[in-house]
């Protein structure tokens, strides 16, 4: 079982893949040439993957590459893919997870993703000396045919497409994003715990307002963060919220019950472990 491919100019075309995989790692070499481009739908349609990894020596995916691969749940590629065709990720229902590496500060890319993709997506951007894992809720475009007019009218469904705007080619406004949190968090408190954990875990470019704002949330919904934390497993989570001193004696109890019962025995000791006691000194006269 292995790769098809074409070779021109001494650069190699990956056209697809003999044989079932679910693990798809490309090669950023075959016969010693570099890998630079991933023909039109060369992936598309396999019911069989479900993570793809893309080598650095990549540089362009082409059509529907890996179109309606409806059991793809993790992407793994760098920002040296400057030619994104449309529809290379679209239909990938269970896609949830994009690493992205930025060694060139390269946004693009990620700008193409989050317009292919409608559905909700965790970017986790790697640029050196720094990490962030950004929420981007899913969206919806609705449209309604006006007859009388002759016109077609559409509209947004969901928050997904503003925190997407925060994107461009130049970098991310992370003050844009942040500032999206107001609204979420009357919204859907369970995505609004999503986003203020993984900026508080990875606090790139997080100033002191919103890190407050963030904090807020998760000291007034303590009981359901760490609910959160213990059943989607999230331990980076729950260590964050304990080191911070978010959730109440209460929470931290419930969540270690629950946590007893999934047979979580190492986050049980992370909740039960005591709190150290801050001492005052004594002023001496």
């Amino acid at each position: 079982m292995s790769f098809t491919y074409e070779i021109t100019a001494g650069e190699v075309t990956v056209t697809g893949y003999q044989g079932t995989v679910s693990y798809l790692q490309v090669p950023p070499e075959i016969e010693g040439l570099p890998v630079r481009r991933i023909k039109n739908s060369a992936f598309s349609r396999r019911n069989d993957l479900r993570q793809v990894f893309l080598p650095d020596s990549l540089q362009t995916l082409s059509r529907f590459a890996f179109y309606s691969c409806p059991n793809l749940t993790s992407v793994t590629m760098y920002d040296s893919v400057t030619d994104y065709a449309d529809g290379v990720f679209r239909l990938c229902g269970a896609l949830r997870d994009v690493y992205l590496t930025l060694t060139d500060n390269r946004y693009g890319v990620l700008r193409e993703i989050l317009t292919d993709i409608e559905g909700k997506l965790r970017i986790h951007l790697t640029v050196p000396g720094r990490e962030a894992c950004l929420i981007f809720p899913d969206y919806l475009v609705e449209y309604e045919e006006d007859t009388f007019a002759r016109v077609i009218h559409s509209s947004i469904v969901g928050s997904g497409f503003s925190y997407r705007e925060c994107i461009s080619r130049a970098g991310v406004d992370y003050r844009e994003y942040d500032s999206l949190f107001a609204r979420t968090r009357l919204q859907d408190a369970h995505l609004a715990t999503e986003i203020a954990c993984e900026r508080l875990c990875r606090p790139c470019e997080l100033r002191e307002k919103p890190r407050d704002m963030y904090r807020e949330f998760l000291r007034e919904n303590g009981s359901e963060a760490l609910r959160m934390a213990v059943t989607e497993k999230r331990e980076d989570w729950l260590r964050m919220m304990l080191e911070q001193d978010l959730p109440d004696a209460a929470a931290r109890g419930n969540a270690a019950q629950l946590a007893a019962e999934r047979g979580e025995t190492g986050m049980v000791a992370l909740l039960m472990k005591q709190r150290p006691q801050r001492s005052r000194k004594r002023l001496e006269l």
